[in-house]
């Protein structure tokens, strides 16, 4: 994102463009154009979602904010499921300053998490600063719903996606790959449609009044988890589910290179405490940072590790929901070489556990 692209998009490129990873509105931004560097424009948006009654903020909000891009925004980080964005995680995001306008805009960014998980609700949890202010009004929130349908209907079209996918495949085709380079995006490509189309139908049954199903608990207060999906951050792991007389989930670091890689899963839980469970085993596990393996919640990195080499030993992760959301869970190597089981049949959450998140291992 650059003076062409802000000439592109707004005319004028001499504004404000600020970028932001893991942080909010509320603290300072990285700046990469504008001669301003006080940030005085991202101070005023700040105090607008502070006023108290909604009335007055949502009249604040409008003059600091381009209210109606902000709903487009939010409501497509919602539609595609951006689960690294800023409504979902206060993450990838650019905010601009519009000169013509002298409001706020935000721009989608990082992109490469969307539609990896199908069933997250359209209703964004209130954890991002300009997002619980918008939506805790009711102008802010009517406003939300009626964009929110409206891109569904209009935009979010299963034919115009799932084409665009094939013709961008059809593309990479004739790009000179191999032909194990070439099975493997269109293995990629048919998962992506899959969960394209799941996304769709869970946004379809939404919208027509049918919540996220929430994780069932047994009389126990316990739910076994299922549904593990690959995720490599770093390197070129080694992951497989081994049929082993404990069935688990394997990542093995095999390069040398800093490896980081995970299994995940995502679930929607009511509010309150829980504690993820699991047993963990090592072989030669190595990190120059430190690191081993671990189990945890998504953008949550404070956690008891493994490392070295061990035998089975359980793992305990407590955290706490705030409000009804979907939360992802994740059996995480960051490793040079070596690996890590996660033994499939003990990964569980137990509700209610009232513990400090970032337990130790027991």
């Amino acid at each position: 994102m650059n003076k062409r692209f802000l000439k592109q998009h707004f005319n004028d490129a001499s504004g404000n463009l600020y970028e932001a990873y893991l942080g909010d509105v509320d603290q300072r931004m990285d700046q990469d154009n504008g001669d301003d560097l006080s940030q005085s424009d991202r101070l005023r948006l700040f105090a607008a979602t502070q006023v108290k009654d909604p009335k007055v903020r949502w009249e604040e909000l409008q003059r600091v904010l381009d209210v109606d891009r902000f709903a487009s925004f939010l409501a497509m980080e919602m539609l595609l499921a951006h689960w690294d964005g800023y409504g979902l995680h206060t993450n990838n995001y650019r905010i601009y300053h519009d000169p013509r306008t002298d409001r706020m805009v935000f721009i989608a960014h990082g992109l490469d998490g969307v539609f990896k998980r199908s069933h997250v609700s359209v209703k964004p949890p209130l954890r991002s600063v300009v997002g619980r202010a918008f939506l805790q009004t009711p102008a802010g929130q009517a406003f939300y719903q009626r964009r929110l349908e409206t891109l569904f209907t209009n935009v979010f079209r299963p034919d115009v996606l799932t084409n665009r996918l094939q013709v961008a495949v059809d593309h990479l085709r004739r790009g000179g790959l191999k032909p194990a380079e070439v099975a493997a995006v269109e293995k990629n490509a048919e998962a992506l449609e899959k969960r394209m189309l799941a996304r769709l139908e869970s946004v379809r049954s939404q919208l027509a009044g049918v919540p996220p199903s929430l994780l069932e608990f047994n009389a126990q207060g316990v739910a076994f988890l299922s549904g593990w999906r690959e995720e490599r951050d770093i390197g070129d792991p080694k992951m497989e589910i081994t049929r082993n007389e404990v069935r688990s989930l394997r990542i093995q670091a095999i390069d040398g290179e800093e490896t980081v890689a995970s299994w995940r899963t995502s679930v929607y839980l009511r509010q309150g405490w829980y504690r993820f469970e699991g047993r963990v085993s090592t072989q030669n596990l190595v990190s120059r940072m430190g690191r081993g393996a671990a189990l945890r919640i998504s953008g949550e990195q404070r956690v008891p590790v493994l490392a070295g080499t061990t035998s089975w030993q359980p793992m305990v992760y407590a955290f706490r929901v705030a409000e009804d959301s979907d939360v992802e869970l994740v059996c995480e190597v960051r490793a040079t070489v070596g690996e890590a089981l996660f033994d499939l049949g003990s990964l569980r959450l137990k509700a209610g556990a009232n513990h400090a998140a970032g337990t130790a291992s027991e």
